[in-house]
């Protein structure tokens, strides 16, 4: 071989070793990965409850996001609304139909004590003048104060006001009352004035009549009052009702949250909770009462 080929051959050994070389180079190289291709449709199982959101990125992949039970609980059920719910009608027709009849009941009672005073059935201090009276004493069924108050009169003589069959008499946390349709009444008759000049209110005795503190008769042949109350717990609540002999009749809501509900026997009225202050000779009704309530004409 001559010494002009020999360069040749070398520049070509040189060439081949520099492209093995690159090709083992190229061979350790992570292969790259195609461009991301759109995807046109996802489709996966949605956990119950999970809410589903759109992701707007360069895939428009669908995703759904998992239920976020915090969340979900501190809301509260999705139907739940801050308003209270309306009281159904019938249950509201029969609540005011109620309230209407203890109204009349006590009217009733009103025109029952006129009657008794004018018919002077009680004079218990003889002068003449007649006096109010409690229901079993306007029904005849108990016996009536009478003389110096230390004697009655025999009730078998006496004409009632109201019908002897219109309630028995029943215990209450303040006294005897009657309970007629659904409602409890209670007559207060005036006690003797204290010092102050008040006049405090004297319950009827559980089994009717005068108890053992006989009303005065002075005080008894002007005033009287009167409530009405629920018997029982009723949905929508009932109003309480009062009445006094001046015909001023007043009502108060009566509600779970009012100051003083009053449902059923163990929750009577006292004599005073309509008036502002405790005295059956001063004024009745207004915001500010001496049970909180707030008695509305």
């Amino acid at each position: 071989m001559s010494t002009e080929k020999r360069p040749k051959i070398a520049s070509v050994a040189v060439a081949a070793a520099a492209a093995l070389c690159l090709f083992t180079y190229s061979l350790d190289q992570p292969t790259p990965l195609p461009e991301e291709s759109e995807t046109f449709a996802s489709v996966s199982a949605a956990p119950i409850g999970g809410r589903i959101e759109i992701d707007h990125g360069p895939s428009g992949l669908v995703r759904v996001a998992p239920r976020d039970v915090e969340t979900d609980r501190d809301a509260g059920p999705p139907s739940a609304s801050l308003e209270e719910a309306q009281p159904d009608p019938i249950d509201l027709a029969a609540a005011q139909a109620s309230e209407a009849r203890a109204e009349q009941t006590l009217r009733i009672i009103a025109m029952a004590q006129e009657q008794f005073r004018e018919a002077r059935s009680v004079d218990s201090n003889l002068d003449h003048l007649g006096e109010y009276g409690y229901l079993a004493e306007l029904m005849g069924t108990a016996p009536l104060r009478n003389g110096l108050g230390d004697s009655f009169v025999d009730v078998s003589e006496l004409n009632a006001f109201l019908p002897r069959d219109f309630a028995e008499v029943v215990s209450t946390s303040a006294g005897g009352a009657c309970e007629v349709n659904g409602y409890l009444f209670s007559v207060y008759l005036p006690a003797a004035p204290l010092y102050s000049g008040e006049v405090e209110g004297l319950a009827e005795a559980l089994h009717g009549g005068s108890g053992e503190n006989a009303p005065d008769a002075n005080q008894s042949a002007l005033r009287w009052c009167a409530y009405a109350w629920p018997s029982s717990e009723t949905t929508p609540p009932r109003r309480a009702f009062f009445l006094d002999n001046s015909g001023l009749q007043l009502s108060t809501a009566n509600t779970p949250d009012s100051e003083q509900p009053y449902i059923g026997a163990a929750h009577a009225p006292r004599w005073d909770a309509a008036y502002v202050r405790p005295d059956m000779s001063g004024e009745a009704g207004g915001e500010t009462t001496c049970d909180g309530n707030g008695w509305d004409r």
